[in-house]
């Protein structure tokens, strides 16, 4: 065979190939949407493509300013005015199609009381397609408590966790949340003398941190250098960001994102390796049995040592992980949004700085008690919570074909349970997008229903560490308004941005007043 037949068959081989993988996948589309069709969405754009280029539209961040009408309703992302606009049209449940994957999004009531609490929760377990497990290949949440498929070894290890957040552990952790927002406090007065711009999201960011290192891994302040905030807080946003980027179809297999690949896998890499000497050093003292702190980490250390429990060494490191991202990154940017709507609606702070005074004073440590009486403050973060979901959105696998208010799910189905959505649907709650603290005033009439503040979810899977937040940014923003007023900068755009989570795109620039 001479070298022109040759190539000639190689070339006709290659196409016959390409054809192959061709009908196969057209062939794939056919049975996915054949299999979902029956289901209300948008119209797909693009057989191939399905509803991707609306998506990625939807989730971007928005980059211009804008201007803050009298009604106080628009500082939402696109992913939401998108999301509201598809449930006005097609209904609380509707199909996207992301190529060969379809996608059911859902905010309805009877199907979210079926997932979070009436169903049986191997029947609705989180998704092993979810991008936080792994990105890139590279382990990022893994097995840990936010992302753990297997309902039975999740539910073992958060019986060894859930004590680390019981009333007398928290009662403990009250020290580190004053002595943290001290520091805050102290960190702020050069901005408050020089009157500089100051982007609050960033302190935010590194007072979290501190809190989550103090109460859950018992290390201080001045045991971690700056070096390591540094790296914590690039490791969360980057590696959040690299989240919504995996989303692009194929980007796995694109050389035109190699580099980004290469360094999200890196970064990942690094930051687990940082958490696994944190891991190591404790592991080695409980060994020996000397004295350790009471703490997330020995508690999980010990487990580790248990076989049953299923905790082994990468598990760890992926607790380790989930538990600063979820400490430090969905408080900080709540606290943000929380000063965004301050800074735009002097009759909230002025209700806010009232109680403040009234409540805490001069008091140089804010007890339990007085947490407990800070009830306006309460509101405020709640209502931020709602109207601001930082997660706004939770990913299930539906394993069995399930039929809800004549809405039939196929099974082995993808489903994003939209909590803005769920949390901002006018039929269950007046005037939605209006930020109204007294929605969360005990004495109401119309409080907020439980399906209608999914923020941090229901049933067993809820977040385990609500209470703990709540505490800490009580305490955090108490201790600013004793010290300090602040306005926002015109600067500030107001936009509400979109990685994983929702945050202050501009990162709430400020100008620190004392008072």
């Amino acid at each position: 065979m001479d070298v022109v037949t040759a190539v000639s068959l190689a070339g006709a081989l290659f196409v016959t190939l390409l054809a192959v993988t061709f009908g196969y996948f057209v062939i794939l589309l056919l049975l996915v949407h054949a299999k979902y069709d029956h289901l209300p969405g948008p119209k797909r754009t693009s057989f191939v493509l399905g509803n991707v280029t609306e998506l990625r539209a939807s989730t971007r961040s928005p980059q211009n300013a804008i201007k803050l009408p009298k009604d106080h309703t628009n500082m939402k992302p696109l992913s939401y005015v998108k999301f509201t606009q598809w449930f006005k049209e097609h209904g609380d449940t509707f199909v996207l199609f992301f190529m060969h994957r379809a996608i059911i999004i859902t905010r309805n009531r009877e199907l979210l009381k079926l997932i979070f609490v009436s169903g049986d929760p191997r029947d609705f377990p989180k998704t092993e397609a979810i991008k936080v497990r792994y990105i890139y290949g590279q382990r990022y949440l893994g097995e840990g408590l936010a992302t753990a498929v297997d309902h039975d070894a999740w539910y073992i290890r958060r019986k060894v966790v859930d004590p680390m957040f019981h009333r007398s552990q928290l009662q403990n952790s009250i020290n580190s949340f004053n002595s943290t927002a001290d520091e805050f406090v102290k960190e702020l007065q050069e901005y408050a003398e020089s009157e500089e711009i100051c982007q609050l999201s960033g302190l935010f960011h590194r007072a979290t941190l501190d809190v989550i290192m103090k109460t859950m891994f018992s290390m201080e302040s001045a045991d971690l250098s700056t070096e390591f905030h540094r790296r914590a807080v690039e490791f969360v946003t980057e590696s959040f960001s690299a989240v919504q980027l995996s989303g692009i179809p194929l980007i796995e297999y694109n050389p035109m994102f190699y580099k980004h690949r290469r360094d999200t896998r890196n970064l990942l890499q690094s930051f687990r390796t940082v958490g696994a000497r944190f891991i190591s050093a404790r592991l080695e003292a409980v060994v020996k049995e000397e004295e350790v702190p009471n703490d997330l980490l020995t508690a999980m250390v010990k487990a580790h040592l248990d076989p049953s429990t299923g905790y082994d060494f990468q598990t760890l490191i992926d607790e380790f992980v989930t538990v600063i991202i979820a400490g430090m990154e969905t408080t900080s940017s709540t606290l943000g949004l929380i000063f965004l709507e301050l800074g735009r609606r002097p009759d909230l702070l002025t209700r806010l700085v009232t109680e403040v005074d009234e409540v805490v004073g001069q008091k140089s440590f804010i007890s339990n008690e007085d947490i407990n009486r800070l009830s306006f403050t309460s509101m405020l973060i709640k209502e931020t919570l709602r109207q601001y979901s930082t997660a706004p959105g939770i990913l299930r696998q539906c394993r069995k074909e399930t039929t809800v208010g004549g809405v039939r799910i196929p099974a082995d189905s993808t489903l994003i349970v939209n909590i803005l959505g769920a949390n901002n649907d006018e039929k269950y709650i007046d005037n939605p997008e209006v930020f109204n603290p007294d929605r969360f005033n005990p004495l109401s009439e119309n409080r907020v229903s439980l399906f209608s503040f999914l923020s941090f979810s229901l049933g067993p899977r809820n977040c385990v560490g609500q209470v703990f937040a709540q505490m800490e940014m009580k305490v955090m923003i108490a201790k600013f308004f004793q010290h300090y007023n602040f306005r926002l900068d015109e600067s500030e755009t107001f936009h509400v941005g979109q990685r994983a989570t929702l945050f202050a795109l501009s990162g709430v620039k400020s100008v620190i007043q004392a008072r």
